[in-house]
């Protein structure tokens, strides 16, 4: 059975609650959430594209063009071996690492075919420096390396002598904590889950261990069963002087992220928050975080700022700034810039790319969501939970997502993200139930629920592409009061003849109760039962009258656009002179923007969209058509 946290939702703490600093780790490893140890509040109101420091002032590097670099082992019982090299026969759900040099080599543990041959037997792999590494004049050093890992049952450690003797024994049940030379790598990384970004950029402070060491080794081990660990261009670097990183941003009203926020539930104020690191050697002086609202045309809309004097190094900070006048954002896309700076790390200087942090979100008509999926840009955002996952629980598995209702709202039914796997004639019953509900782990005493289960069609399931494997379920027709609410989907597979899986989406780690998890055979036999994800689960909320195609017949309009494809830059022409407006919508059926045209020929921007297909819908009280704009 997949391992969760059990949740006692009564006792949760939101980010915007902690009130006292929380223990540092012993050392830093960039890719990882680090525990907060101070939070900055202000008391007034990416795509991750960032690059890093490169080899080119490395103390040591390894591009594994040369296997005669590395010496491999793994422990009795087992006799999967690390691989170095290219081009290796290797099969979903990778093929190979994206990384700098990876045509001259790269390293490969490849459980995956190894544990199809050898079922559940747990193994200990690793890859050791053949060569001692001299640090003996350089204090502090940082260990970097480019690295892309897809998680079943495993762990990722590095492991850091000075004696190539004292090597750990490590299994999957290791606590890193206890050993100060091994680094567990991927903490948080669930079953079928891979790192966010390939290859992912990781850097570990080994100064504690290695520094002013004269010789030093490096190990990677991979301990457990399935899937694979893949690294290359591995190097130590002197560790910067100055060197702030913001890990991410985002912005709530509740403690929980929104990507979708329908009209009806926006609240004046917000809380932006963003995360910043001191991975630097020095102290920052006057840290500022800036954070910056843009609608589709990059137009400042709002803003905000929080500063503190002081973020010692070795610390991580949660920086947040309440944002008001929210409310006056109408129905679009949007971006927020988050940028940090202090006095001895600025705009400009060798460090600065990774002070820059960007998430899209949109606000809308009629649809609500938790999960971002279509609104950021971001690779392997997705991953699946199902009914297969769970062991005495592939008929009635529940999963829900939580929502924040601010006034009182129609309900029509619930948008649900089919993962692949699924298979025709599985059965999704959508429903909706109170936090008080959940609390007490009634899970039966639903609000309202869908008269009949949805099947799934051959039609769905076969569909490549994740924007066309959403699926409505209708809900009899309901108003929720202001409150706390879950909607959630019941999963039934025919005792795992007709598995279905949900789409999560993995960004951010959300509030812990974001998403959950209901096991109904560990609620029968220990009055258990509720699990947190952390995630956000592809369930989305429909209000009003999204998803029941109510519209009244109108005439049509007859309109042109051109140029079709365009680059953004087009003409909408129609004849008359009655006035109309302009919907622009995406391949999810969500208006992005809308435009006033009151001219025979107006000139529309899209110049700031991403490449794909649109929608633009021409409306007004009388008439309406919509044609389809491919903007390149």
């Amino acid at each position: 059975m997949r391992k969760f946290n059990l949740l006692s939702i009564s006792s949760i703490i939101f980010y915007s609650a902690f009130a006292q600093n929380v223990a540092l780790e012993k050392r830093q490893v960039f890719h990882k959430e680090i525990p907060i140890t101070k939070i900055v509040t202000a008391t007034t109101a990416t795509t991750d594209n960032r690059t890093f420091q490169t080899a080119t002032s490395s103390l040591w590097t390894d591009d594994f063009s040369d296997s005669n670099t590395w010496t491999l082992g793994h422990a009795a019982g087992s006799n999967l071996d690390w691989q170095i090299g290219a081009g290796f026969n290797t099969e979903n759900p990778f093929k190979s690492i994206n990384s700098t040099s990876k045509s001259n080599g790269y390293a490969f543990l490849d459980s995956y075919r190894y544990s199809i041959d050898n079922g559940s037997e747990v193994q200990s792999s690793w890859m050791t420096t053949a060569s001692p590494i001299d640090l003996s004049d350089k204090e502090n050093v940082v260990l970097q390396f480019e690295t892309y890992h897809y998680n079943f049952q495993s762990k990722c450690f590095v492991v850091i002598s000075d004696t190539n003797e004292d090597w750990p024994d490590l299994n999957p049940s290791f606590d890193a904590n206890s050993n100060d030379r091994v680094y567990e790598l991927f903490d948080g990384i669930k079953m079928r889950e891979g790192v966010k970004k390939d290859p992912t950029l990781t850097r570990l402070n080994i100064s504690k261990i290695a520094g002013n060491k004269e010789k030093v080794w490096i190990r990677f081990h991979w301990t457990g069963r399935a899937y694979a660990w893949l690294i290359d261009d591995a190097a130590i670097i002197e560790q910067p002087n100055d060197d702030i990183i913001l890990q991410n941003g985002f912005i709530s009203s509740d403690g929980i992220e929104y990507a979708r926020i329908p009209t009806s539930q926006i609240t004046d104020r917000q809380l932006l928050r963003g995360l910043v690191q001191n991975f630097g050697v020095n102290n920052q002086s006057n840290v500022v975080m800036k954070m910056k609202v843009t609608d589709q045309n990059n137009n400042e809309k709002l803003s905000t700022s929080v500063s503190t004097d002081l973020m010692k190094k070795d610390s991580t900070y949660l920086m947040q700034a309440p944002l008001d006048n929210f409310s006056s954002l109408t129905s679009g896309s949007y971006k927020i810039n988050y940028t940090v700076s202090s006095d001895m790390d600025k705009e400009g200087g060798d460090n600065f790319s990774n002070n820059l942090y960007e998430r899209n979100f949109h606000i809308t008509e009629d649809l609500y969501s938790v999960d971002g999926i279509g609104v950021y840009q971001t690779a392997h955002l997705k991953y699946i939970i199902g009914t297969n996952f769970f062991s005495n629980n592939s008929d009635g598995l529940i999963l829900m997502t939580r929502y924040t209702i601010t006034e009182p709202t129609k309900i029509s039914g619930l948008e649900v993200g089919i993962g692949p796997g699924s298979k025709a004639n599985a059965e999704i019953l959508p429903f909706i139930i109170s936090l008080e509900e959940v609390n007490k782990k009634n899970m039966n005493n639903r609000i309202v629920e869908g008269g009949d289960a949805v099947s799934l069609t051959q039609e769905i399931v076969d569909q490549t592409n994740w924007y066309d494997r959403f699926i409505f379920t209708p809900l009899p027709s309901t108003t929720l009061q202001p409150g706390i609410y879950f909607a959630g989907v019941e999963l039934f597979s025919n005792n795992n003849q007709n598995d279905v899986f949900i789409l999560d989406d993995i960004t951010l780690k959300q509030q812990t109760d974001a998403s959950m998890v209901y096991l109904p055979s560990d609620g029968e036999l220990n009055s258990k039962g509720l699990y947190n994800d952390g995630n956000a689960f592809a369930i989305r909320l429909g209000v009003n009258e999204y998803g029941l195609n109510v519209e009244e017949e109108k005439s049509p309009i007859n309109f042109s656009i051109y140029p079709n494809p365009s680059n953004g830059m087009f003409t909408l022409n129609y004849p008359g002179n009655e006035g109309y407006r302009a919907h622009i919508i995406n391949a999810l059926g969500e208006t992005l923007s809308f435009v006033d045209v009151n001219t025979q020929n107006k000139t529309i921007d899209m110049t700031n969209y991403n490449p794909g297909l649109y929608f633009v819908k021409v409306s007004n009280d009388k008439a309406q058509s919509t044609k389809k704009i491919i903007i390149k």
